[in-house]
């Protein structure tokens, strides 16, 4: 989108927990109040993301990208400490200083605080798209090898879910094969 968009589209990631919104247990268990050997996939990416943060906006962008570039075409573990750290080298971070941020626990809160933010605005998964003007869009997408597509397909959505408030739901059937 940067490629297309330049500096007029300005994005706040936050942190949307999935393992959250669709656990079974209790309402007041949260996983983000579980130790630290919970066996979690989304936590560590939490909190590598967190602790780039510390290291500036910048930081916190190039890890962004590098754990979702990580996850979704390189299939990384974000259970092991090992990936995540190699993610943050290559994403040109102060590894020691990661090593030692990404295990401070308060980095949880902000997890926390995205959480309730994002269910608050009607998000239930990722990723979901909220405007100033509290339209939202969420969308499950395939990588566009293709920036240009990229950004006609993210316009489109913008002109139908956010220009056109009168837009509920628009749902494409899935076949169960895909």
């Amino acid at each position: 989108m940067k490629a297309v968009h330049g500096d007029k589209l300005r994005v706040s990631w936050k942190n949307f927990s999935l393992e959250e919104v669709n656990k079974k247990q209790p309402e007041d268990w949260h996983v983000w109040d579980q130790p630290d050997d919970y066996p979690t996939r989304g936590l560590p990416a939490f909190r590598a993301v967190e602790a780039a943060r510390l290291q500036g906006d910048d930081a916190f962008d190039r890890m962004h990208f590098a754990l979702l570039e990580g996850r979704h075409q390189r299939r990384k573990d974000f259970t092991d400490a090992g990936d995540i750290a190699e993610l943050a080298a290559e994403a040109g971070l102060d590894v020691e200083r990661f090593k030692r941020d990404v295990a401070d626990r308060s980095l949880l809160r902000r997890v926390a605080d995205d959480y309730a933010d994002s269910v608050k605005v009607g998000v239930f998964g990722t990723p979901t798209f909220v405007f100033e003007n509290g339209s939202s869009f969420f969308m499950r997408i395939r990588a566009e090898e293709d920036d240009q597509a990229a950004a006609r397909t993210f316009d489109g959505l913008y002109e139908l879910f956010v220009k056109q408030r009168n837009v509920g739901e628009v749902k494409r059937p899935t076949p169960p094969s895909d």
